[in-house]
């Protein structure tokens, strides 16, 4: 999914469409590459864990071991607009 993208769905909901987000990176994006269905349950199941409301809540990691954590401070969700701080 592209950030063009994002804003786009971010700007017109009032809620963050987490659900529509899923969908567009899951079956859209990765959908024509992804043929098994185990594999199509694997990918669905990953982005779950990194597009969703519990990134929002403070402490959220997106690895058991925190080490995935770092990055949150990179992207900021504010006034439904996604800004990239980190190169």
């Amino acid at each position: 999914m592209s950030l063009t993208q994002m804003r786009m769905f971010l700007d017109e909901y009032a809620d963050i469409p987490f659900r529509v987000l899923r969908f567009l990176v899951t079956e859209i994006n990765y959908g024509g590459r992804v043929t098994d269905d185990k594999d199509r349950r694997l990918i669905n199941n990953l982005v779950t864990g990194f597009v969703g409301p519990q990134v929002l809540d403070p402490g959220y990691k997106f690895s058991a071991s925190g080490a995935l954590a770092k990055h949150l401070s990179c992207v900021s969700l504010r006034h439904a607009w996604v800004s990239v701080r980190c190169v």
